[in-house]
């Protein structure tokens, strides 16, 4: 029997642009319930108008979402995510599934998936990888667990881009949680470079120089050309971000991200990897992650 019924365990941004994608892809029933429900105040009210715009159906307890769902996403802060998880454990049934696709650790989906494992209830570890104002319910999303076919069934059928990845629960949030160091720490790098450029009075140089130096080398050339450059350069580098770093401290901008490329920079040029290489680069990640597990970088 298809599944039509879907829950949402939180009904946020995430749940909440997912709904309303869905809704656009056909015959479906959403139900939703959030704690703010039962709260008074601006927020409450987002979530009542977001359920309302999203055709979503208002539960007034995690058992009568459960009661109501095939399916049920907990889009839930991650740091609930093991306790709703828990509770909403003790209202479901065999025949039903629970999808995490909150931020929570491996760890922690992996102790979710054989708690349900053990009552006999699908669980699935989805990481959402790429913002769901733009993508709505086709953001591409990597799912594991034993609950992962079933997700992916469901929401393929309906549009979305979901990847089962084999494995127990953890490796998809895994995936999302590297990708996050990049993407995270690129937003503060972004803010910390345009912040001191603004500063010093060069900042539509800066754009230009960056813009010029980056759009023109696909990513893939331009990552494994600076991460091999790192074995060859770091020491040179680390001098250099160091009277970056003086100059911020002159213009009173603290220097998070500076300090922490500094150190970064420092320890590559620790592994002694220039001398061995004689000053020439690696030419593939492959070669590269071998010396970096020879040198124990850590």
């Amino acid at each position: 029997m298809p599944l039509s019924r879907l829950g949402f365990l939180g009904f946020g941004e995430a749940a909440f642009y997912m709904a309303r994608g869905l809704a656009q892809e056909g015959n479906l029933k959403f139900f939703a319930y959030d704690v703010a429900l039962d709260q008074k105040g601006t927020y409450g009210d987002t979530v009542r108008r977001r359920m309302e715009e999203a055709s979503a159906t208002a539960c007034n307890s995690v058992a009568s979402l459960a009661q109501s769902s095939d399916l049920i996403v907990a889009a839930i802060p991650a740091n609930f995510a093991r306790e709703a998880g828990l509770d909403a454990l003790s209202h479901l049934h065999p025949n039903q599934c629970y999808v995490d696709v909150s931020t929570a650790g491996p760890g922690t989906k992996l102790e979710l998936e054989r708690s349900f494992q053990a009552k006999g209830v699908r669980f699935a570890d989805a990481a959402m990888m790429g913002p769901l104002p733009i993508f709505a319910h086709k953001v591409p999303m990597l799912v594991c667990g034993d609950g992962a076919e079933i997700w992916c069934d469901f929401l393929n059928q309906h549009g979305g881009k979901a990847e089962r990845l084999e494995g127990e629960a953890g490796t998809a949030t895994s995936t999302k949680l590297v990708r996050s160091v990049f993407m995270k720490g690129l937003e503060a790098l972004f803010v910390e470079t345009f912040l001191f450029a603004r500063r010093c009075g060069v900042e539509t140089l800066i754009l230009d120089s960056l813009a010029s130096t980056l759009d023109n080398t696909p990513f893939e050339k331009t990552a494994l050309r600076m991460s091999s450059a790192d074995a060859i350069h770091s020491e040179r580098r680390a001098h250099e971000i160091s009277e970056s770093i003086r100059l911020m401290r002159e213009l009173n901008i603290v220097p998070i991200m500076a300090d922490a490329t500094r150190s970064r920079l420092e320890r590559s040029a620790a592994t002694g990897l220039r001398a061995e290489l004689n000053g020439v680069p690696p030419e593939s990640f492959e070669a590269l992650y071998e010396l970096w597990e020879e040198k124990a970088l850590s």
